[in-house]
């Protein structure tokens, strides 16, 4: 009983841990199923957001949206925000 009471709390604080890298189902179940590994995971993986365009899930950084081909501007992007490029 102690190792499930022990593996559901794994498995929530890699939910939190997810959640703020925009992977809360991911780190659920890499806590749930991997305990302190699964975290190490998480943690470790590069956090993602939503493209505006198109609502899919691209890493943060990145200057364009893989899905949509939207063009962001590459300043905004490293710091996780989603601004459309303007055409010059």
């Amino acid at each position: 009983m102690i190792y499930l009471i022990m593996f559901l709390v794994m498995g929530m604080i890699g939910y939190a841990i997810g959640n703020q890298k925009g992977r809360p189902v991911e780190g659920f179940f890499a806590g749930l199923l991997l305990g302190v590994i699964g975290l190490i995971f998480i943690a470790l993986r590069k956090p993602r957001i939503k493209c505006p365009e198109c609502g899919g899930w691209i890493e943060k950084g990145i200057a364009y949206c893989n899905h949509c081909k939207a063009a962001f501007d590459q300043q905004l992007a490293a710091n996780g925000i989603l601004k459309k490029k303007e055409a010059s």
